[in-house]
């Protein structure tokens, strides 16, 4: 039977089509809804129960680690472990600032002024006192540095006093031209 130029069969056939595009596709997803992505890359969020579970286990692993490194450990319940580690870790800032206080009075002890050699040798008229002690801890080391780094050799040196002060005088042998750039040097090295 055939009704205004359709027949039953081009009804279903139509009923059919709008059926299967009004259909969704196994490609086509549905829209997400909006509001706070899951982590790490999944695609659906963990439920409120798994994220909790990870977190606590997370948060266990890294109890366990603290475990392994802390010493001395009085109790195994969590709050003792952190008061036990908080107490290690104050001892290793105490033993590192012993250690440092007992550096640096070390490297003091060796830049202080040690207490010199000192030689007495009488003569007729006069006397000769000849004092030595360490380059380092001798107030002209840096002169002294400088014309090494030099290549320079004092000839004679003389210490006298003037006005409440104290006057070392170098006799040196310098090539023509370098006196200038020593002198720069010197200031440079006294200065520091």
């Amino acid at each position: 039977m055939v009704v205004g130029g359709f027949s039953a069969q081009t009804r279903v056939s139509s009923l059919e089509l709008s059926k299967d595009e009004s259909s969704p596709q196994p490609d086509e997803r549905k829209p997400r809804k909006r509001g706070r992505k899951p982590a790490n890359g999944r695609e659906e969020p963990l439920n409120h129960v798994e994220a909790e579970r990870q977190r606590r286990e997370k948060l266990n692993q890294r109890f366990y680690a603290l475990r392994a490194v802390v010493p001395n450990i009085s109790k195994m319940d969590k709050a003792s472990l952190l008061g036990d580690a908080i107490t290690y870790i104050t001892d290793l800032q105490m033993k590192i600032r012993v250690m440092e206080t007992e550096k640096e009075l070390e490297k003091n002890k060796h830049t202080q002024f040690s207490v010199p050699e000192i030689d007495f040798q009488e003569g007729h008229e006069d006397s000769v006192v000849r004092m030595s002690c360490p380059l380092d801890a001798h107030p002209v080391s840096r002169v002294i540095k400088t014309f090494r780094e030099h290549q320079i050799v004092a000839q004679e040196s003389n210490v006298s006093t003037e006005n409440d002060k104290v006057i070392h005088t170098f006799s040196i042998w310098t090539q023509g031209g370098a006196a200038e750039e020593l002198k720069e040097k010197l200031v440079g090295a006294l200065s520091k």
